[in-house]
């Protein structure tokens, strides 16, 4: 009987080791052409070079693209994006296995200079002159240590130089607003944003559901109020460990306003315009989306005038300043 208790122990203990072994230590999305290495390759290099496997798998995205005579990849972890390139997409792919790799664990920097080539890249040596090992050798990869584990933005082990490459974002947001309808308002925001870098561009178009104002509290007599805006924003996205923007710029819209409970029902409408300031956060989904959250404030200049109907009086009149909060989807 005690015999069998410790060759059952052992096989357990073997049969956990051999699950954790098979754990990959990167749960890699990897966006490249066909003359690039695989995305399985990348993954066993990553996992020759890391020692120590986590339990949940580092989630990164890798987007490959050749600019001339360049090849350029964009790395993204939850904990930020770096941009490099190289002369080969080879030699681009075996450097990209080392970050993510360190980012995974930072005593893979040990394993470095013993890393094999990819097998395509070997292949791709005889007939073409680019398809060079990248230079990561132990006296290289040290400037890579700074950056944290799960971070993939430290400096890179590349024979080329580092570039910056422009992604685009489209997103998707429920607005809650104060201050430009009678109550609080509900509504949407729709934008598309291109960044480059820790700058970038967003483009979108903002609606609040039409509400209805009361004169005097009277119920039967006001007006219904509706609102929408277009809005450009600059933006800058400091490089930290949350993936945060402030963002600044203009908003241009419409705020109308029709009539009910009088004899000539009228429909106003007023400009709205003025500056937009923004700040949000992101958080990562899975490869190719993440959750927004923002808050922002808008001052219409000048102040829209006060809705009223005629023989009457006014019956709402936009607050001086718009205070908003978003949340929703963005897809890379």
């Amino acid at each position: 009987m005690r015999f069998a208790a410790c060759c059952t122990f052992a096989l357990a203990n073997f049969l956990t080791l051999e699950a954790r072994g098979q754990v990959e230590p990167v749960a890699l999305s990897w966006d490249a052409p066909a003359e690039c290495p695989s995305r399985e390759s990348v993954v066993a290099t990553v996992r020759r070079l890391v020692r120590a496997i986590p339990e949940k798998p580092l989630r990164a995205q890798v987007r490959v693209a050749r600019a001339g005579d360049r090849w350029t990849a964009a790395i993204e972890t939850p904990n930020g994006r770096r941009t490099l390139d190289a002369e080969s997409c080879p030699v681009l792919a075996e450097t990209v296995s080392v970050i993510i790799a360190i980012a995974v664990d930072p005593d893979a920097i040990h394993q470095v200079g013993d890393s094999p080539a990819f097998d395509e890249q070997r292949r791709g040596a005889a007939t073409s002159p680019d398809a060079q090992r990248p230079d990561v050798s132990r006296r290289e990869v040290p400037a890579v240590s700074a950056a944290p584990a799960g971070d993939a933005r430290g400096d890179v082990p590349s024979k080329g130089r580092t570039a910056e490459i422009w992604t685009i974002g489209l997103s998707l947001r429920a607005l809650f607003e104060l201050g430009i309808l009678p109550g609080p308002a509900f509504g949407g925001t729709l934008a598309a944003r291109a960044e480059r870098g820790i700058w970038g561009l967003e483009l979108g178009a903002s609606a609040l559901l039409p509400q209805e104002g009361e004169y005097n509290d009277d119920s039967r007599i006001g007006g219904t109020l509706w609102w929408f805006a277009g809005h450009a924003l600059g933006c800058v996205s400091p490089r930290s460990a949350v993936s945060w923007d402030a963002c600044l710029g203009v908003e241009v819209g419409r705020l109308s306003g029709t009539g009910f409970g009088v004899d000539v029902p009228r429909t106003g409408r007023a400009l709205w315009f003025g500056p937009l300031t923004t700040a949000g956060v992101r958080l990562p989904l899975g490869s190719s989306f993440s959750f927004e959250g923002r808050l922002g404030l808008a001052l219409p200049l000048p102040r829209p005038p006060a809705f009223g109907l005629d023989g009457f009086g006014e019956v709402h009149r936009p607050a001086a300043v718009s205070g908003r909060a978003e949340v929703g989807i963005r897809w890379n």
